[in-house]
């Protein structure tokens, strides 16, 4: 589970895990895996939500950083990636990226907020009464 998390997190970006990161991540992964086993009353993480765990983990990661190191994000590119402005000829063509948007770090809140609450619909098709 912590290869794939890790995976996940060089695909967005944060490709070196340092030994403080893997303190947090391994914290991370328990809080998440208690927080869905609660959800859901089993006693083991079904293979139906193991991607849900995936994103929520790397959501706690990236709000953990973001809260207490957020210099440890400046290798995130938050630029939005689009372009803004083309000119072939006389024909100007100019988008109106993040003018009046949200900025790079507003960005990475709403990011970080569907990574945590990533999967929340599907719990209902694991959930167990609980007696």
């Amino acid at each position: 589970m912590y290869d794939r998390i890790a995976e996940l997190l060089a695909a967005i970006g944060y490709d070196t895990i340092s030994d403080s990161d893997k303190i947090l991540l391994n914290f991370a992964i328990s809080k998440v895996e208690s927080e869905i086993k609660n959800e859901i009353n089993w006693k083991e993480i079904p293979q139906g939500l193991e991607s849900v765990l995936i994103c929520r983990v790397a959501g706690e990661f990236l709000l953990h950083k973001k809260t207490f190191a957020p210099s440890d994000l400046s290798m995130l590119d938050l630029s939005g990636g689009a372009v803004k402005q083309i000119q072939a000829g006389d024909t100007n063509f100019v988008f109106s990226v993040d003018e009046g948007g949200e900025s790079a770090s507003g960005r990475l809140s709403t990011f970080i907020n569907y990574l945590l609450t990533c999967g929340a619909d599907q719990f209902s098709a694991f959930r167990r009464i609980r007696w």
